[in-house]
């Protein structure tokens, strides 16, 4: 049972965080810290960035978009945009060249025809190549939780001998990994199967163009489908975090394997089941505050890399291309200074992840001590412990 409310966890993490990053503040030791936490997958999965196209541009003659380019500088941008549309023979209030629906809708199923019989000797290709650095990544990966785990414990950097250390709950985890991530590929894969086969009977009318008329018909055929991912994308969320935040921990105080690891977690689990739920209430809420402050301070560090990157390839720009009109010097200064500058973007975005990294780990090992469950992977300082006992 937790007698410590979560108030006094979030603040032993937060100064734990401080503690372990700035206390006092070492470079070396956040890149190390940086490089452990990104091997064991505890930087939450940033730098998936997802880009949108804004629209496609569509090809037209290339006699007439020469002599389009070549039009004056003094002639307004309507005319522009009626000589351009003329030109390419378009409508001049599109801007997409006009196209025949059947010729489209023809060479949409002649070319899913042609790619059809490829397809599978390209999924073959890419299971062959992507596959084993999938199991490398994961091996990796597993191994890492445990160092991770020991950096926070210990407010160490050290990889080598952490790494050796949990060989054992290590190498378990990785099994255990591999076995979630086998079962979800089957059940991933029966789900698309049933999907694909409750909207097979309409793609005969996608393809012919009638998208309006089938497209509620489709996604009623395919609720079920849909509805059954949502609930398996939870379940796999929530035994990702539990394993991740409170199974890791036990498998590392208790020497043991991810089965014996299981096995104590449901014990404690059955004690503390509301409390537990709680916890990933609390969690989600963490996360939710922690996303806020990240963007924004993301938002001031890329306002910062602007004013940087005005300084460095501004100024150069201005006596290279101006006064010494000399182009090629100035794409030789900026792929020089570029790389450099790039990498330390890139580098210093990361960085900014990681005292979110260290706080949530710190939060579910002063929480794991909080249930008084005989796990005590963190110490609460005695002011904090001997305050409010009330659980929150």
């Amino acid at each position: 049972m937790r007698t410590i409310p979560f108030s006094t966890i979030i603040g032993q993490s937060f100064n734990r965080t401080k503690a372990i990053l700035f206390q006092p503040f070492s470079f070396k030791k956040w890149l190390k810290l940086l490089f452990i936490a990104w091997l064991a997958g505890a930087l939450g999965g940033g730098g998936n960035f997802n880009v949108s196209r804004l629209g496609n541009q569509s090809e037209g003659p290339s006699d007439a978009q020469a002599a389009f380019d070549f039009l004056p500088d003094i002639i307004t941008t309507e005319a522009q945009a009626y000589g351009k549309s003329t030109l390419m023979n378009t409508d001049p209030i599109q801007s997409e060249p006009k196209t025949d629906p059947l010729k489209q809708n023809k060479s949409f199923r002649e070319g899913w025809e042609e790619a059809r019989p490829y397809l599978g000797g390209i999924v073959m290709i890419g299971l062959i190549f992507l596959l084993p650095l999938m199991i490398l990544f994961t091996w990796l990966c597993a191994r890492f939780k445990f160092v991770w785990y020991n950096s926070i414990t210990e407010n160490s950097d050290l990889i080598g001998s952490p790494f050796k250390r949990y060989t054992k709950e290590g190498n378990s985890q990785f099994f255990f990994l591999m076995i979630i991530m086998f079962i979800g590929l089957l059940l991933f894969a029966g789900i698309g199967f049933w999907a694909f086969s409750s909207v097979k009977p309409f793609l005969g009318d996608l393809a012919d163009g009638n998208f309006e008329s089938i497209i509620f018909p489709a996604l009623k055929a395919g609720l079920g489908p849909i509805i059954i991912l949502i609930l398996f994308g939870i379940a796999s969320t929530v035994v990702y975090v539990l394993n991740e935040h409170l199974v890791i921990p036990i498998q590392a105080m208790d020497a043991s394997t991810f089965k014996e690891g299981w096995r104590r977690f449901l014990d404690i689990y059955k004690e503390n089941t509301k409390d537990i739920w709680l916890f990933l209430l609390v969690l989600i809420g963490l996360g939710f505050c922690s996303g806020i402050i990240a963007m924004v301070v993301m938002l001031l560090f890329l306002l910062a890399i602007l004013f940087v990157g005005a300084i460095v390839f501004g100024i150069p720009y201005l006596i290279f291309i101006l006064l010494l009109k000399a182009e090629a010097l100035f794409g030789i200064f900026a792929f020089i200074a570029g790389i450099p500058f790039v990498i330390a973007v890139i580098l210093l975005m990361a960085m900014i992840q990681l005292p979110f990294a260290v706080f949530f780990r710190c939060f579910s090992l002063y929480y794991l001590t909080s249930l008084d469950c005989g796990y005590i992977p963190l110490i609460f300082s005695e002011p904090e412990a001997a305050g409010d006992k009330t659980a929150l």
